[in-house]
């Protein structure tokens, strides 16, 4: 429960009001940064812990989203998917 209370506390910083847009800012610049990773070998996407459908499902997600979190939470979910 502590790790968990940890990472929503680092992804979910308070902005006052601005949350919103200091997000879907923050996704509009990592988008450049996913586009820019798709250049990238297979095995440097593994070293960097991400997969190629990894990157496609955070480019297909709204700027509004948090990104951080929902790839967190589909990591969660393949693992407890895993035997």
């Amino acid at each position: 429960m502590r790790e968990f209370v940890v990472q929503q506390s680092l992804t979910r910083q308070s902005y006052g009001g601005f949350s919103v847009v200091v997000r879907m800012f923050r996704n509009w610049r990592m988008q450049k940064t996913y586009r820019h990773m798709q250049g990238l070998e297979d095995h440097m996407l593994r070293d960097i812990g991400l997969s190629r459908e990894d990157l496609r499902q955070l480019m297909a997600m709204p700027l509004d989203a948090d990104v951080a979190w929902e790839l967190e939470r589909r990591r969660l979910l393949a693992s407890r998917q895993t035997p």
